[in-house]
């Protein structure tokens, strides 16, 4: 009987922690096999086939990843059920070519169960996937890769593709594990933390330059039966060297008595005049077995992984920074007179208009590139993004800054667009074309518009994005404070007191907040006004219902809108700067106006006749809302435009209970509060309604005014207007 495996390679996250906390790189993705059997006709020698007998308990994969080095990997396997599974093993994203693929017994002694042909072999059309076959590994992509393996057949291997057998007399070993330290003393440091060197990728966030002591990028190069030309490579770059040992795997003919030699070579850099970095032979070890290590120069041992001082791994130092490796190597030693390296530091600053006198910070990328490498940066501190090169003043050695600036490529979508590209050459100076920008040293400015001067203006129009008038209630808001504070802590709230925003702002840098969410994230509701708060005192309040437009331009207090959008209307529309409206002076009465619920006394047919303006508001049902009604005085025929905003009345309804405040603006002074609340629009005087406050619910003129007021004249399922009046005086 032929044996059949379906095996789903099922590639996950991984995550990894290491020795020397630092986290393997999450491009290093998990990996594990899955296999369902089905039978199959096969002409076989023997009538009796090893599937039969022996019980697969290891999987057994070689692998040349993308980077040119071998793995051999040996995992566990086990059944659920009918189907088998590997344990999970780690492979680099990337693609990699499967070059062998066996399942094995190794109890008592190995024995192959089952395999994969070689293409172009006898069997080879019996699978799916012959051998080689790539496998392709993605970062965060889940995928699935069948693969078929034959019950193995030693009497008829070369029909498997094999031009020899010998795997009963050869086992797998665990192997070694190496860790190894470079000592940089003096400068040593500047181009080895060169965002071109290999060992960038070492630097702590917010470090400039690597310690003394870094971890070995190395490879360990091993050599089964001294044969050259069966090299099988092992490196730690996919860790940049740090968090964890390399550990190699080799195969050891136990009947032979032959030994396998061990090549250590190191990343190191090179004595050229463009910065460069390569791999070097160091020293080699040879072994017998997987017990002991010995260095092949004077057969000394190198490890002993039997004695009980062994750490792991066998641990290497270039240099003398150190005291307790088990093997330090001399320093590494370039030839006579190499180049003499430089850090240089350069920084990007720059904004763009949103109109001939305002701009604000841009956000901002330079792709550096060097040497037909590239790498991102984008972390700005300070207005500033800056980058570092390693320069030997050679005139072959030119440095390109590509720069991407964050920009609407239409109405409402974000994207990075390339504006420019610079270089540096031989005196270190920054070109844009033939012109000289900047020398060493010195910060390059650039703005997008023709807003203000710098050292590189970029033509640039935004799109233009529709607008409307404000509608329904404002939703957000983008703000510049224009007072005489310097980086205030701004706070906003909305009339139920839910914090919208709090922090420290730059002056010359807008602000932005939602008016759905709180700074805790927490939703909230729309309200028809916002207080806005500088350094603990309130300096401005406003309007959010859209009973009045807002357009950007506008000014409330020491704040100027930049931008924002209604809940129905959308972005608003550009205006002429127009200030806050003058404070009134002298007396006025005022009405508590609701956008929601507001019905106009001299637009309501049912009000009472030869009513005057004001409004009366409801239905109400009981509820947990807190309602605000804007006071408005003087505003004749119900029209804000004519009157004055005053502050607020808020309330809420509940267990048949009215509990309202008063809230003034600072300059008005209250005289009076009348407040009604009934099931009627309007409160009666006999049998006929009335909007005179002096027959409201509540009444109060004598100083001091009573600003918190409770009605309790209500039942179960009540409905409710509510008609709130105010006598102020402007001063």
């Amino acid at each position: 009987m032929k044996r059949l495996f379906y095996l789903i390679l099922i590639i996950g996250f991984a995550v990894s922690s290491c020795n020397k906390s630092v986290d393997l790189p999450a491009s290093e993705q998990e990996v594990s096999f899955k296999a369902t059997s089905a039978d199959m006709e096969l002409k076989a020698s023997t009538t009796t086939s090893i599937c039969d007998v022996n019980i697969p308990n290891e999987a057994e994969i070689t692998i040349i990843l993308e980077n040119g080095s071998t793995r051999v990997i040996n995992v566990g396997i086990f059944t659920l059920g009918n189907e088998i599974f590997t344990e999970t093993f780690k492979l680099p994203v990337g693609t990699h070519s499967i070059e062998r693929f066996d399942l094995i017994e190794n109890i008592p002694s190995p024995t192959l169960v089952y395999t994969v042909p070689f293409n172009g072999s006898t069997y080879a059309g019996l699978v799916s996937n012959s051998l080689p076959f790539d496998l392709v590994v993605d970062e965060f992509i889940k995928k699935e890769l069948s693969i078929q393996v034959l019950c193995f057949n030693p009497d008829n291997y070369e029909d498997y593709g094999f031009s020899w057998f010998a795997l009963n007399t050869t086992t797998v070993n665990d192997g070694f594990c190496f860790f190894g330290d470079i000592c940089l003393p003096g400068e040593e440091n500047i181009p080895y933390s060169a965002w071109s060197s290999p060992y960038y990728g070492q630097l702590e966030p917010g470090d400039i330059s690597l310690p003394y002591d870094i971890p070995a990028i190395f490879e360990i190069r091993v050599y089964p039966d001294g044969n050259p030309n069966s090299v099988m490579s092992y490196s730690n770059a996919d860790w940049l060297g740090t968090g964890a040992p390399l550990c190699v795997h080799y195969p050891l003919d136990l009947t032979a008595g032959t030994k396998v030699y061990f090549e250590l070579w190191v990343n190191v850099i090179q004595p050229t005049e463009i910065l460069s970095f390569d791999y070097e032979l160091y020293h080699t070890w040879y072994a017998t077995d997987n017990i002991t290590l010995y260095n092949s120069e004077d057969n000394a041992v190198a490890i002993d992984v039997s004695d009980v001082d062994y750490r792991g791994f066998l641990d290497f130092v270039i240099g003398s920074c150190v005291s307790n490796a088990d093997l330090t190597l001399p320093p590494h030693d370039n030839p006579p007179d190499p180049p003499t390296y430089e850090e240089i530091w350069y920084c990007f600053l720059g904004d763009v208009c949103l109109d001939p006198t305002m701009s604000v910070p841009a956000n901002f990328q330079i792709e550096l590139i060097h040497n037909g490498s590239s790498e991102i940066f984008s972390s700005v501190e300070d207005g500033k993004l800056c980058v570092q090169i390693i320069n030997n003043f050679i005139q072959t050695d030119e440095y390109s800054f590509n720069l991407y600036v964050e920009v609407e490529t239409s109405p409402g979508v974000l994207e990075f667009v390339l504006f420019k590209t610079l270089t540096t050459i031989d005196d270190g100076g920054v070109y844009d074309g033939g012109t000289l920008l900047t020398g060493i040293d010195n910060d390059i400015d650039f703005v997008l518009g023709d807003c203000h001067p710098a050292d590189i203006i970029i033509d640039y129009t935004p799109p233009v994005q529709e607008c409307g008038d404000c509608d329904g209630k404002v939703s957000a808001l983008t703000l510049l404070y224009e007072g005489a504070q310097i980086n205030p802590l701004i706070v906003v709230k909305d009339k139920n007191s839910k914090v919208l925003f709090n922090g420290t702002i730059n002056n010359s840098v807008p602000f932005s907040f939602t008016m759905l969410l709180d700074v805790a994230g927490n939703t909230t509701v729309l309200t028809n006004e916002i207080e806005i708060y500088v350094n603990g005192s309130l300096n401005t309040e406003i309007h959010t219902s859209c009973s009045d437009d807002i357009f950007v331009n506008d000014i409330f207090g020491d704040f100027k809108v930049i931008a924002g959008e209604s809940s129905e209307g959308g972005p608003f529309c550009i205006g002429e700067p127009t200030p806050d409206p003058a404070p009134f002076t002298g007396e006025e009465t005022a009405f508590g106006y609701d956008a929601e619920y507001a019905t106009c006394f001299l637009d309501d047919p049912y009000s009472p006749a030869n009513s005057r303006w004001g409004w009366t508001n409801g239905l109400y049902t009981e509820s947990e809302t807190i309602h605000t009604l804007e006071l408005w005085a003087g505003a004749a025929d119900c029209d804000q435009s004519k009157g004055y905003y005053v502050g607020t009345v808020t309330f809420t309804y509940n267990n048949e209970t009215v509990n309202a405040e008063y809230n003034i603006i600072s300059g008005v002074e209250l005289k009076a509060v009348h407040l009604y609340a009934g099931i009627t629009a309007y409160p009666m005087k006999g049998d006929k309604t009335t909007v005179a406050p002096g027959k409201f619910t509540f009444v109060d003129d004598k100083s001091p005014i009573a600003t918190s007021i409770t009605i309790s004249d209500f039942e179960p399922g009540d409905k409710i207007y509510i008609i709130a009046h105010a006598d102020v005086y402007g001063n």
